[in-house]
């Protein structure tokens, strides 16, 4: 799967910009990890989170489990909010909080990571009531990320 490869690409510059340039993203904050296991048993089929961020400028402090699509992903956007909210529901909050050594009351939010002028992005420009229904519900927000000369912005 070439696809997870250029996601996974994408995912290990963003945590480097973090990690290693001190890049903290406006709105997602500091990127703390990738490819999380979302369970502690290796061979275990339940996936990875793509890339966790951690905002502690924010109120409540959020850590934001983010569902990456490449730029030219054609995946629809419920299914992205659908995978994101599914990770949510799945995780370990108490042990992802604790693994990373979060405070306790921190909000754990799903959130798309999708490129801004794309495929999903544009869906969201559309008349999508019930998916805007379904997200608000859900409590999911599409992050869009604009990647410009090599750097990446993170917008809502």
């Amino acid at each position: 799967k070439d696809s997870n490869r250029e996601e996974e690409k994408i995912a290990m510059k963003l945590f480097d910009f973090s990690q290693n340039q001190g890049k903290v993203f406006d709105i997602i904050g500091k990127i703390i990890d990738y490819q999380t296991p979302l369970k502690n048993v290796r061979g275990d089929k339940a996936g990875k989170i793509d890339l966790l961020a951690y905002n502690e400028k924010e109120n409540p402090k959020t850590l934001r489990i983010l569902e990456l699509k490449r730029p030219d992903s054609k995946e629809t956007m419920l299914r992205c909010v659908l995978e994101a909210y599914t990770y949510l529901k799945v995780v370990d909050k108490a042990k992802l909080l604790k693994d990373f050594g979060l405070p306790e009351d921190t909000k754990i939010k799903a959130c798309p990571f999708v490129f801004y002028g794309k495929e999903q992005y544009k869906e969201m420009q559309q008349d999508r009531k019930h998916l805007k229904e379904l997200m608000k519900n859900l409590d999911v927000e599409p992050i869009y990320l604009k990647g410009e000369g090599g750097e990446y912005k993170a917008v809502k």
